[in-house]
């Protein structure tokens, strides 16, 4: 506050500080004075500070985070899937999410004339895709 003295190491300085010097003296905590130096002890410098100016502006509100990813309901069509994913986050609102990926298609006659199971490999047929999504620590979908 305006007024008050403060000890400083005369090492927290840019040069040899003189008596009746001003200087600007900021805070960690978001505040700046003109302050005047009145005495030279040894290693410390006593000063008086001026006005004090927070320039820190008031808190905003907290931020959401996603605090769990799980899957929902699973719709399996003729030629796509669509999996839900569903974010909650952490004032407990959600969010839904559809993932569509295009199903694979079913395994051509193997060499000895069998065929392949669906979406997947018969002797020479092709395979189908499944996807599983997974969302990292920073909340990215992939």
């Amino acid at each position: 506050m305006r007024g008050s003295r403060i000890t400083i190491a005369t090492d927290q300085f840019s040069r040899t500080p003189a008596v009746n010097e001003t200087f600007i003296l900021f805070t960690n905590s978001g505040q700046y004075s003109i302050a005047t130096i009145e005495s030279i002890d040894n290693n410390t410098v006593t000063a008086v500070c001026g006005d004090v100016v927070t320039i820190k502006g008031a808190d905003g509100q907290d931020g959401l985070s996603i605090v769990s990813i799980t899957k929902g309901s699973v719709t399996v069509g003729d030629t796509t899937t669509t999996t839900s994913i569903i974010f909650t986050f952490s004032d407990q609102s959600t969010k839904t999410v559809d993932v569509i990926v295009q199903n694979g298609k079913d395994g051509r006659d193997g060499i000895d004339g069998t065929n392949g199971t669906d979406g997947r490999d018969g002797v020479d047929g092709k395979d189908g895709t499944t996807f599983t999504p997974s969302v990292d620590s920073e909340g990215n979908l992939s």
